[in-house]
């Protein structure tokens, strides 16, 4: 394990807000999972997928909730607070996540999500510490039948970056809120 500083670990534990414009209804948070949430093993091993999750109060909570949730492929009922989570590609630490787009319209909620991977990108590392996006958009929505997509996008810079590959698409999956 790498030892972090302070400041380093508040970094790689903050919630980044995106800021790019949302659609109506749609606001998303990215929370970088590090090996200090999650472990080390969980972070390789959390898949890519798209769900409903009850709202967490910790990074742990979410990751954990969105695991059970893709393996047993139920979405959780009720009035609670809800979030729909998706999980990303894992990316080495000096990579950076961003919102491009959040939008709800006509019984569809899309998601596009840029990162940049040192990895594509041909950097080297002297020391990695993986971690794993999952962003999450709590549900402000009504009650219905969505159709859920999300878009990753590898590309050089977030800001105006060409793109380094194809973008990973997850879904279109349909969801019942």
């Amino acid at each position: 394990m790498v030892p972090f500083s302070r400041v380093a670990l508040a970094i790689a534990f903050a919630t980044v807000l995106s800021k790019s414009s949302y659609g109506a209804g749609c606001q998303a948070v990215i929370h970088q999972l590090t090996y200090n949430d999650v472990g080390t093993a969980m972070i390789g091993a959390l898949p890519l997928g798209i769900t409903i999750v009850p709202s967490q109060a910790s990074a742990r909570e979410l990751a954990l909730a969105y695991k059970a949730a893709l393996e047993h492929g139920a979405a959780p009922r009720g009035t609670g607070k809800r979030s729909i989570v998706a999980g990303g590609p894992e990316l080495d630490s000096p990579d950076q996540v961003e919102v491009r787009e959040c939008k709800v319209e006509s019984g569809r909620i899309t998601l596009r999500l840029v990162h940049t991977s040192n990895s594509l990108s041909g950097g080297s590392l002297r020391r990695n510490v993986p971690y794993r996006p999952l962003v999450e958009v709590p549900l402000t929505t009504e009650s219905g039948r969505f159709q859920v997509e999300v878009h990753w996008q590898a590309v050089e810079s977030l800001s105006n970056g060409k793109p380094l590959a194809a973008p990973i698409t997850l879904g279109p999956v349909s969801l019942t809120l």
